[in-house]
Protein backbone atom coordinates (compact mmCIF):
# COMPACT_ATOMS: atom_id res chain seq x y z
CA UNK A 1 0.00 0.00 0.00
CA UNK A 2 1.68 3.08 -1.38
CA UNK A 3 1.41 6.27 0.98
CA UNK A 4 -1.51 8.74 0.86
CA UNK A 5 -3.28 7.25 -2.07
CA UNK A 6 -6.30 8.62 -3.29
CA UNK A 7 -8.60 5.37 -3.10
CA UNK A 8 -6.93 2.15 -3.11
CA UNK A 9 -8.55 -0.74 -4.85
CA UNK A 10 -7.14 -4.47 -5.42
CA UNK A 11 -9.10 -7.06 -7.22
CA UNK A 12 -8.66 -9.91 -5.81
CA UNK A 13 -9.34 -13.19 -8.60
CA UNK A 14 -10.97 -16.75 -8.07
CA UNK A 15 -11.43 -20.07 -9.20
CA UNK A 16 -14.50 -20.12 -11.30
CA UNK A 17 -16.04 -17.70 -8.02
CA UNK A 18 -15.26 -14.72 -6.29
CA UNK A 19 -12.72 -15.91 -3.36
CA UNK A 20 -13.79 -15.75 0.13
CA UNK A 21 -10.48 -13.95 1.83
CA UNK A 22 -9.28 -12.65 4.77
CA UNK A 23 -7.52 -9.70 4.28
CA UNK A 24 -4.64 -8.29 7.27
CA UNK A 25 -3.53 -4.84 7.21
CA UNK A 26 -0.07 -3.86 8.75
CA UNK A 27 -1.49 -2.79 11.77
CA UNK A 28 -2.98 -6.35 12.23
CA UNK A 29 -6.78 -5.54 11.72
CA UNK A 30 -8.32 -8.36 9.91
CA UNK A 31 -11.08 -8.03 7.13
CA UNK A 32 -12.87 -11.68 6.22
CA UNK A 33 -15.19 -12.42 3.85
CA UNK A 34 -19.29 -12.44 4.93
CA UNK A 35 -21.55 -15.00 3.80
CA UNK A 36 -23.16 -12.16 0.73
CA UNK A 37 -21.82 -10.91 -2.53
CA UNK A 38 -21.32 -7.48 -0.32
CA UNK A 39 -19.86 -6.08 3.07
CA UNK A 40 -18.85 -3.18 4.53
CA UNK A 41 -18.47 -1.29 7.93
CA UNK A 42 -19.71 2.17 6.45
CA UNK A 43 -16.29 3.59 7.29
CA UNK A 44 -12.99 1.60 6.61
CA UNK A 45 -13.50 -0.77 3.79
CA UNK A 46 -16.00 -2.00 1.08
CA UNK A 47 -15.96 -5.32 0.06
CA UNK A 48 -17.52 -6.52 -3.15
CA UNK A 49 -18.18 -10.25 -5.37
CA UNK A 50 -18.35 -10.33 -8.68
CA UNK A 51 -19.31 -13.92 -9.84
CA UNK A 52 -19.14 -12.75 -13.72
CA UNK A 53 -14.99 -12.12 -13.42
CA UNK A 54 -15.03 -14.23 -10.82
CA UNK A 55 -13.02 -11.96 -8.70
CA UNK A 56 -13.49 -10.39 -5.45
CA UNK A 57 -12.69 -6.46 -4.90
CA UNK A 58 -11.93 -4.17 -1.28
CA UNK A 59 -12.04 -1.03 -1.86
CA UNK A 60 -9.51 1.61 0.85
CA UNK A 61 -10.01 5.07 1.87
CA UNK A 62 -6.91 7.56 1.26
CA UNK A 63 -5.92 7.02 5.32
CA UNK A 64 -5.99 3.39 5.32
CA UNK A 65 -2.51 2.13 6.70
CA UNK A 66 0.46 2.20 4.77
CA UNK A 67 2.60 -0.89 3.94
CA UNK A 68 2.22 -4.74 3.09
CA UNK A 69 -1.56 -5.90 3.46
CA UNK A 70 -2.00 -9.63 3.58
CA UNK A 71 -4.57 -11.82 1.61
CA UNK A 72 -4.94 -15.52 2.14
CA UNK A 73 -8.01 -17.42 0.77
CA UNK A 74 -10.66 -18.51 3.73
CA UNK A 75 -11.31 -22.63 3.41
CA UNK A 76 -13.24 -23.73 0.20
CA UNK A 77 -11.82 -20.48 -1.61
CA UNK A 78 -8.81 -20.10 -4.17
CA UNK A 79 -6.79 -16.98 -4.82
CA UNK A 80 -4.93 -17.02 -7.95
CA UNK A 81 -3.93 -13.27 -8.62
CA UNK A 82 -4.48 -9.76 -7.45
CA UNK A 83 -5.03 -7.17 -9.53
CA UNK A 84 -3.32 -3.64 -7.82
CA UNK A 85 -5.06 -0.10 -8.87
CA UNK A 86 -3.56 2.61 -6.83
CA UNK A 87 -4.23 5.03 -8.55
CA UNK A 88 -8.16 4.14 -10.37
CA UNK A 89 -10.38 7.02 -9.69
CA UNK A 90 -13.54 6.86 -7.36
CA UNK A 91 -15.59 4.48 -9.80
CA UNK A 92 -19.24 3.64 -9.65
CA UNK A 93 -19.95 1.02 -6.28
CA UNK A 94 -23.28 -0.08 -5.21
CA UNK A 95 -24.26 -1.82 -2.21
CA UNK A 96 -27.32 -2.90 -0.41
CA UNK A 97 -30.07 -5.70 1.30
CA UNK A 98 -33.17 -6.75 0.31
CA UNK A 99 -35.97 -6.99 2.69
CA UNK A 100 -39.91 -8.40 2.20
CA UNK A 101 -42.69 -5.92 2.24
CA UNK A 102 -46.31 -6.35 2.05
CA UNK A 103 -46.39 -6.40 -1.45
CA UNK A 104 -43.32 -7.53 -2.70
CA UNK A 105 -39.59 -6.41 -2.21
CA UNK A 106 -37.70 -3.36 -1.26
CA UNK A 107 -34.51 -2.89 -2.37
CA UNK A 108 -32.03 -0.45 0.58
CA UNK A 109 -29.46 0.99 -1.65
CA UNK A 110 -26.34 2.87 -0.60
CA UNK A 111 -23.96 3.98 -3.80
CA UNK A 112 -21.56 6.55 -5.01
CA UNK A 113 -21.55 7.60 -8.85
CA UNK A 114 -18.97 8.89 -11.34
CA UNK A 115 -19.59 11.33 -13.13
CA UNK A 116 -21.64 10.41 -16.10
CA UNK A 117 -22.28 6.85 -15.15
CA UNK A 118 -25.76 5.53 -14.74
CA UNK A 119 -26.80 2.25 -13.06
CA UNK A 120 -29.58 -0.06 -13.56
CA UNK A 121 -31.21 -3.07 -11.50
CA UNK A 122 -32.09 -6.23 -12.57
CA UNK A 123 -33.64 -9.48 -10.59
CA UNK A 124 -32.34 -12.42 -11.85
CA UNK A 125 -33.15 -16.08 -10.87
CA UNK A 126 -33.83 -19.59 -12.58
CA UNK A 127 -36.52 -18.79 -15.22
CA UNK A 128 -37.01 -15.35 -13.42
CA UNK A 129 -36.03 -11.94 -14.66
CA UNK A 130 -37.24 -8.80 -13.88
CA UNK A 131 -35.74 -4.73 -14.48
CA UNK A 132 -36.51 -3.09 -11.25
CA UNK A 133 -34.82 0.29 -11.39
CA UNK A 134 -33.55 2.54 -14.15
CA UNK A 135 -30.96 5.11 -13.05
CA UNK A 136 -30.57 5.71 -9.49
CA UNK A 137 -31.97 9.16 -7.29
CA UNK A 138 -31.06 8.98 -4.44
CA UNK A 139 -30.65 11.53 -1.48
CA UNK A 140 -27.82 12.35 1.07
CA UNK A 141 -27.97 9.22 3.86
CA UNK A 142 -29.83 10.28 6.59
CA UNK A 143 -27.58 7.91 9.01
CA UNK A 144 -24.48 10.31 8.13
CA UNK A 145 -22.44 7.08 7.06
CA UNK A 146 -20.14 7.04 4.10
CA UNK A 147 -18.93 4.77 1.21
CA UNK A 148 -14.74 3.95 1.62
CA UNK A 149 -12.74 6.99 0.67
CA UNK A 150 -16.26 8.77 -0.37
CA UNK A 151 -17.51 11.93 0.98
CA UNK A 152 -21.00 12.40 2.51
CA UNK A 153 -21.89 14.81 -0.81
CA UNK A 154 -21.17 11.51 -2.90
CA UNK A 155 -21.95 8.70 -0.69
CA UNK A 156 -26.12 8.64 -1.97
CA UNK A 157 -28.86 6.49 -0.35
CA UNK A 158 -32.14 5.35 -2.53
CA UNK A 159 -35.18 2.83 -1.69
CA UNK A 160 -36.32 0.85 -4.64
CA UNK A 161 -39.78 -1.30 -4.02
CA UNK A 162 -41.22 -3.79 -6.24
CA UNK A 163 -43.57 -6.31 -7.13
CA UNK A 164 -41.87 -9.97 -8.30
CA UNK A 165 -43.33 -11.02 -11.89
CA UNK A 166 -44.79 -14.13 -11.75
CA UNK A 167 -42.09 -17.10 -11.45
CA UNK A 168 -41.41 -20.08 -9.18
CA UNK A 169 -39.50 -20.09 -5.72
CA UNK A 170 -35.50 -19.99 -5.55
CA UNK A 171 -32.59 -17.77 -5.25
CA UNK A 172 -32.23 -14.30 -6.81
CA UNK A 173 -29.22 -12.16 -7.84
CA UNK A 174 -29.77 -8.19 -7.43
CA UNK A 175 -27.63 -7.43 -10.50
CA UNK A 176 -26.31 -3.66 -11.07
CA UNK A 177 -25.36 -3.03 -14.52
CA UNK A 178 -23.16 0.37 -14.85
CA UNK A 179 -22.63 1.98 -18.01
CA UNK A 180 -20.80 5.37 -18.78
CA UNK A 181 -21.30 8.74 -20.67
CA UNK A 182 -21.73 6.83 -24.15
CA UNK A 183 -24.29 4.26 -22.81
CA UNK A 184 -21.55 1.57 -22.72
CA UNK A 185 -21.70 -1.23 -20.24
CA UNK A 186 -18.49 -0.78 -17.76
CA UNK A 187 -19.24 -2.67 -14.97
CA UNK A 188 -21.89 -5.53 -13.08
CA UNK A 189 -21.79 -6.16 -9.52
CA UNK A 190 -24.24 -8.29 -7.45
CA UNK A 191 -25.88 -5.92 -4.92
CA UNK A 192 -27.62 -8.75 -3.01
CA UNK A 193 -29.19 -12.19 -3.01
CA UNK A 194 -32.39 -13.70 -1.19
CA UNK A 195 -34.77 -16.23 -1.19
CA UNK A 196 -38.21 -15.93 -3.09
CA UNK A 197 -40.45 -18.10 -1.87
CA UNK A 198 -42.86 -20.19 -4.17
CA UNK A 199 -46.30 -18.87 -5.78
CA UNK A 200 -49.54 -19.22 -3.52
CA UNK A 201 -51.46 -21.93 -4.20
CA UNK A 202 -54.59 -20.66 -6.63
CA UNK A 203 -57.60 -20.00 -4.44
CA UNK A 204 -61.10 -21.11 -5.15
CA UNK A 205 -63.21 -19.05 -6.76
CA UNK A 206 -65.94 -16.80 -4.65
CA UNK A 207 -69.70 -16.37 -5.60
CA UNK A 208 -70.42 -19.11 -8.53
CA UNK A 209 -73.68 -18.97 -9.52
CA UNK A 210 -75.96 -20.36 -12.48
CA UNK A 211 -78.99 -18.69 -13.98
CA UNK A 212 -81.51 -19.26 -16.34
CA UNK A 213 -83.01 -17.01 -18.76
CA UNK A 214 -85.00 -18.54 -21.25
CA UNK A 215 -82.93 -21.37 -23.20
CA UNK A 216 -80.13 -20.08 -21.84
CA UNK A 217 -78.40 -20.42 -18.55
CA UNK A 218 -75.22 -17.88 -17.64
CA UNK A 219 -72.33 -19.06 -14.54
CA UNK A 220 -71.25 -16.15 -13.05
CA UNK A 221 -68.31 -16.03 -10.84
CA UNK A 222 -66.41 -13.96 -8.89
CA UNK A 223 -62.74 -12.92 -8.50
CA UNK A 224 -60.16 -15.10 -7.24
CA UNK A 225 -57.22 -14.03 -5.56
CA UNK A 226 -53.82 -11.91 -6.87
CA UNK A 227 -52.13 -14.57 -9.19
CA UNK A 228 -55.16 -15.85 -10.99
CA UNK A 229 -54.54 -16.08 -14.39
CA UNK A 230 -57.31 -18.06 -15.87
CA UNK A 231 -60.55 -19.72 -15.26
CA UNK A 232 -61.47 -23.27 -16.17
CA UNK A 233 -65.19 -24.55 -16.21
CA UNK A 234 -66.79 -27.59 -17.08
CA UNK A 235 -69.95 -28.24 -17.36
CA UNK A 236 -72.36 -31.16 -17.36
CA UNK A 237 -75.95 -31.07 -18.94
CA UNK A 238 -78.73 -33.61 -18.09
CA UNK A 239 -79.34 -33.97 -22.03
CA UNK A 240 -76.10 -35.48 -22.47
CA UNK A 241 -73.72 -32.41 -23.57
CA UNK A 242 -70.52 -32.34 -21.73
CA UNK A 243 -68.81 -28.74 -22.18
CA UNK A 244 -65.35 -27.05 -21.17
CA UNK A 245 -64.93 -23.16 -20.82
CA UNK A 246 -61.31 -21.50 -20.77
CA UNK A 247 -61.86 -17.77 -19.29
CA UNK A 248 -58.93 -15.18 -19.19
CA UNK A 249 -58.79 -13.68 -15.52
CA UNK A 250 -60.65 -10.50 -16.40
CA UNK A 251 -64.17 -12.63 -17.72
CA UNK A 252 -66.68 -13.74 -15.25
CA UNK A 253 -69.29 -15.57 -16.89
CA UNK A 254 -69.78 -18.18 -19.61
CA UNK A 255 -72.99 -18.30 -21.70
CA UNK A 256 -74.61 -21.67 -22.65
CA UNK A 257 -77.28 -21.74 -25.40
CA UNK A 258 -80.02 -23.70 -26.26
CA UNK A 259 -80.70 -25.72 -22.94
CA UNK A 260 -84.42 -26.47 -22.13
CA UNK A 261 -86.19 -25.51 -19.06
CA UNK A 262 -86.40 -29.46 -18.24
CA UNK A 263 -82.64 -29.91 -18.28
CA UNK A 264 -80.06 -30.08 -15.32
CA UNK A 265 -77.05 -28.14 -15.30
CA UNK A 266 -74.24 -29.15 -13.06
CA UNK A 267 -70.99 -26.86 -13.38
CA UNK A 268 -67.69 -26.63 -11.53
CA UNK A 269 -64.76 -24.21 -11.90
CA UNK A 270 -61.56 -23.38 -10.35
CA UNK A 271 -58.58 -20.60 -11.08
CA UNK A 272 -55.65 -20.87 -12.68
CA UNK A 273 -52.20 -19.42 -12.34
CA UNK A 274 -49.99 -18.29 -15.05
CA UNK A 275 -48.11 -21.82 -14.60
CA UNK A 276 -51.44 -23.14 -15.23
CA UNK A 277 -51.48 -25.19 -12.14
CA UNK A 278 -55.04 -24.51 -10.90
CA UNK A 279 -57.22 -24.12 -7.20
CA UNK A 280 -59.68 -25.88 -5.30
CA UNK A 281 -62.97 -27.10 -7.54
CA UNK A 282 -66.22 -24.96 -7.00
CA UNK A 283 -69.76 -26.75 -7.74
CA UNK A 284 -73.09 -25.84 -8.35
CA UNK A 285 -76.11 -27.38 -9.99
CA UNK A 286 -78.95 -25.75 -10.97
CA UNK A 287 -81.89 -28.28 -10.75
CA UNK A 288 -84.75 -28.85 -14.03
CA UNK A 289 -86.73 -26.42 -13.52
CA UNK A 290 -85.02 -23.65 -11.66
CA UNK A 291 -84.05 -20.26 -12.50
CA UNK A 292 -81.47 -19.63 -10.00
CA UNK A 293 -78.41 -21.67 -8.13
CA UNK A 294 -76.04 -20.05 -5.65
CA UNK A 295 -74.88 -17.59 -3.21
CA UNK A 296 -79.26 -15.83 -1.96
CA UNK A 297 -77.66 -12.46 -1.88
CA UNK A 298 -76.65 -12.64 -5.29
CA UNK A 299 -79.74 -13.77 -6.62
CA UNK A 300 -80.59 -10.62 -8.41
CA UNK A 301 -77.58 -9.32 -8.92
CA UNK A 302 -76.37 -7.85 -12.38
CA UNK A 303 -74.98 -10.69 -15.23
CA UNK A 304 -71.57 -9.31 -16.33
CA UNK A 305 -70.74 -9.94 -20.05
CA UNK A 306 -69.94 -13.29 -21.22
CA UNK A 307 -66.72 -14.17 -23.34
CA UNK A 308 -65.82 -17.08 -25.76
CA UNK A 309 -63.55 -19.63 -24.60
CA UNK A 310 -60.27 -18.90 -25.17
Amino acid sequence: MPEDPKQYVAHIQGAGAPPKVRITSPSGTVIESGPGNAMTDNKTYMMLENPEAPETSIFLPPQAAAGDWKIEALPGSTVTGVEIQADEKKPTVVTGKATTTDTGWQLDLRYALRPGDKVSLDVLGKSAQQNVATGLRGKKCTDGKTLPGRTGSETRCATVRYTPNFSLGGTRTVKATVTDAEGAPVASETVATYRQAPPRPASRVPALRLVRRGTTVFAIWGSAATGTERYGSYAILSDGRKLGHNAPKTCFAWRIGNVAKTTSVRLQIQAGRQDLRFGGKVQQVLKPGAAYAGPKELRNAKIPKACASL
